[in-house]
């Protein structure tokens, strides 16, 4: 058990809207999108949804709980592990590659949203070109970078209650806001039902291994289940808070807005004519050209609306994955929390770099590995590591169900049932560890 003091949210909305916002992030807004509409829009869509259920709540409330129970971090969590302790260094690890890039991509939505503010995106703007120059602009890129690094490093170097919390309050409602705002926009353009019926209508010919593949990966990833974020935040978490019931708010509230996210981007390419399989570009090349055939008032206002969205998603995850390191130090080595967090953004900034040259930069980082550059291969690594990283967490946590009391922690302060308990240790013993296995495959095969 922790022999560190920690700080606790003020309240289970505080702890919802900040948990949901560590779930709620580029991933969301960009990667979804783009990864149902080469899975076929509604089809992947249900699969997305049956994935969550089986694999992301009970993943999620158990995590939560240990953190709850153990009242510690990452490091407190494995500490006492024996042979588990290296577990604990790596699912501490894996945010800190992710930030390395994701700071990077967070950053390209800062430039987005200063070209728009400067009128530089008109509608003569070639959006392939502009976004090859703004990738391989390094000095740029490294501005950018910086400024969603810095703006994470103070609200982080808040604390819990006036750091994490407070900004989650602001622009979590913010941010759905703005989404529902876009969304009711997009629905009312040209073509905008084709859109929605393409999302939301499954057809059975489009479930392919793929697809499978694909909606149980996001769900996974979606949750941001593979790093310590809610092993960290339960530790926040206050005794007598329905663990079970919150952890499901959070759940819900993430897979809302993926919901979401596709209902307001799916009207707009289809508006467009814009195939809904443009992959990772969608959101940086197809969907700026979009907003660029509304019309020199409406095109801006609804570019500028979008990447700032973009960028809330953005920072609201950003906070979360340097908190779990910065927790694992400040507990391993009884350091502070402010020099803590400057350190450990000093170190994500120059983690990022080969990320931001990976794009016109030098051969050795444009093509790394065949044809690869630096950040998908990155990226390759880490979608490899989550996973693994959650199917150690699910043996490890199968053998330590009983010792450390998870049953009576899942009902502290909640009336949670005889068979709630029991389908969420056979989920994370039998379910979670086959589903977790099926994408490790898949990584390896597709």
């Amino acid at each position: 058990m922790s022999t560190t003091k920690n700080q606790q949210f003020s309240s289970s909305i505080g702890f919802i809207a900040t948990a949901a916002g560590a779930a709620v992030g580029l991933g969301n807004i960009w990667k979804f999108p783009y990864e149902a509409g080469r899975g076929g829009g509604g089809a992947f869509l249900l699969i997305y949804l049956i994935f969550i259920a089986l694999l992301g709540y009970p993943l999620l409330v158990c995590k939560t709980a240990l953190g709850r129970r153990l009242q510690g971090g990452v490091y407190h969590t494995y500490a006492a592990a024996g042979k588990w302790k290296l577990l604990g260094f790596f699912t501490t690890l894996i945010p800190v590659l992710v930030l390395s890039f994701y700071s990077v991509v967070a950053g390209w939505t800062v430039g987005y949203t200063l070209a728009l503010l400067q009128g530089n995106l008109t509608a003569g703007t070639a959006m392939g070109p502009f976004f090859g120059q703004l990738t391989s602009n390094f000095p740029t890129n490294l501005g950018y970078t910086a400024t969603i690094l810095v703006l994470t490093a103070i609200i982080v170097a808040g604390g819990v209650q006036q750091g994490l919390e407070r900004i989650s309050k602001v622009m979590m409602p913010l941010f759905l806001l703005l989404l529902l705002g876009l969304i009711g926009y997009a629905l009312t353009l040209p073509g905008a039902g084709k859109g929605v019926a393409f999302y939301l209508i499954p057809k059975v010919g489009d479930i392919t291994l793929h697809t499978l593949h694909q909606a149980l990966g996001q769900s996974f990833l979606s949750l941001a289940l593979g790093g310590g974020v809610f092993i960290t935040y339960g530790a926040y978490m206050k005794a007598d808070e329905n663990l079970p019931k919150t952890a499901l708010a959070v759940v819900l509230s993430d897979t809302l807005v993926a919901f979401l996210a596709g209902l307001m981007i799916f009207p707009l390419i289809f508006h467009q004519s814009i195939a809904p399989t443009a992959g990772p570009p969608l959101v940086f090349i197809a969907l700026p050209q979009a907003f660029q055939a509304l019309g020199p008032v409406a095109g801006p206002v609804v570019g500028i609306a979008f990447f700032v969205l973009l960028l809330f998603a953005a920072i609201t995850s950003t906070i979360s994955m340097l908190e779990i390191p910065v927790k694992y130090l400040m507990e391993a080595f009884s350091l502070r929390r402010t020099p803590t967090v400057i350190g450990m953004t000093g170190f994500i900034c120059l983690l990022s770099l080969p990320s931001m040259l990976s794009f016109g930069g030098p051969a050795c980082l444009t093509r790394f590995w065949g044809q690869k550059h630096f950040m998908d291969c990155l990226i390759g690594l880490v979608d490899f590591g989550m996973p693994l990283i959650c199917l150690l967490f699910c043996v490890h946590l199968g053998q330590r169900w009983e010792r450390d009391g998870l049953a009576a922690e899942l009902r502290q302060g909640s009336n949670v049932s005889n068979a709630v308990i029991t389908y969420l240790r056979c989920t994370i013993t039998y379910v979670a560890p086959a589903l977790i296995g099926l994408v490790l495959v898949g990584n390896l095969l597709l």
